[in-house]
């Protein structure tokens, strides 16, 4: 099972690749005639998917964590609020 955190050397890999290709995936098309253009156009397809898997997953633990922090600041405030009530 893969790591939902990836390693930060992962992400500069995948990024890198990225941007060495920038532009060249519109260019790219697996008709058959170009296998090893169809190939690297699959590999970049496959890294592209990972970094959105990435940032995907990057996305849902900052919104888990903002909703875990509203949620004991809510908690911590009805807390100060039931102990400014006892002390009147």
């Amino acid at each position: 099972m893969k790591s939902l955190i990836p390693t930060r050397e992962r992400i500069i890999e995948l990024l890198t690749a990225l941007k060495r290709h920038n532009g060249s995936l519109k260019n790219i098309f697996a008709d058959g005639k170009h296998f090893a253009e169809a190939q690297s156009y699959a590999d970049k397809e496959d890294q592209l998917n990972e970094v959105i898997e990435i940032l995907t997953n990057i996305h849902f633990f900052s919104v888990l964590y903002a909703s875990f922090c509203k949620e004991s600041y809510q908690a911590e405030m009805e807390r100060f609020k039931d102990y400014k009530d006892d002390e009147e």
